[in-house]
């Protein structure tokens, strides 16, 4: 995870330091502002809305089955696919930004990064599968978005406002080990694509914003069961399965620092 996430870190801190050179050499409001006044820091919530599914990890694990020859049991390892979805009855976090560049005053590029703790269960995803039994989830993604108009900068004039962008996030879900097996399996953290669009407005006196969070991974694929039997179709046909990690939430997010 860190090294990815301090990859795309300096690619977007790569493009900050471009747009600021582009400011000094007489871009829109060369010269304007410091740290702060681009700075912004949001408190985030969700409820019943994240929902989030790992990659499809093949897990070498040990059955019991009958020796060809002699007929004992004996330990045979095969491996079978593994995932867990998860989903959070309540998510609740925090999230940085800072404006690399401030077009005019309802007009900015910024990085952010909406870090979440998830509340909630986390179990197989389906029957054919096997999957971490547990509670909690962690979210941190890496976003380069672009704001208009509503809390777009500490200057912005409109009273709505929208922001859209897209980047890395980081998953894991199953925090707290609920199985009663000890040599439950644990799944790792994952790294996916993915997508934001916002909407924001005037909640009394401090700005609010609705945002939507998609993510989407590589589809992988299995055709044995978690059991290690070949999986079939409706014709007793050997068959292949698909699937892929992917998250989805919506969350409200206030700005405390406006």
């Amino acid at each position: 995870m860190t090294k990815w996430l301090f990859t795309i870190a300096a690619i977007l801190i790569f493009g900050g330091v471009s747009f600021a050179q582009d400011q000094e050499n007489g871009g829109p409001k060369a010269g304007a502002g410091n740290f702060a006044d681009r700075f912004f820091i949001a408190a985030t919530s969700s409820t019943y809305l994240d929902i989030a599914t790992s990659k499809v990890d093949m897990v070498e694990r040990p059955f019991v089955e009958p020796d060809p020859i002699t007929g004992d049991p004996v330990y045979v390892y095969k491996r079978v696919p593994y995932q867990t979805i998860s989903w959070s009855i309540v998510s609740f976090g925090l999230e940085p930004r800072y404006n690399i560049r401030e077009v005019n005053k309802n007009l900015a590029l910024a990085v952010s990064m909406p870090v979440s703790f998830g509340l909630g269960i986390t179990q197989a995803e389906n029957n054919e599968v096997g999957g971490t039994e547990g509670l909690g989830a962690i979210q941190v993604p890496l976003l380069l978005k672009l704001y208009a108009g509503n809390h777009s900068t500490l200057d912005a004039t409109k009273d709505i406002g929208f922001s859209f962008g897209g980047g890395f996030e980081y998953n894991k879900v199953g925090l707290i080990d609920m199985s009663d097996d000890p040599d439950s399996y644990q799944n790792e953290g994952w790294i996916l694509p993915v997508g934001t669009f916002g909407f924001h407005f005037w909640r009394g006196v401090y700005p609010f914003e609705i945002n939507i969070k998609m993510g989407i991974g590589q589809f992988q694929e299995y055709s044995i069961d978690k059991y290690g039997s070949e999986l079939l179709d409706d014709f007793n046909r050997p068959t292949t399965r698909r699937s892929r990690s992917s998250s989805f939430k919506i969350t409200f997010v206030s700005l405390l620092n406006y």
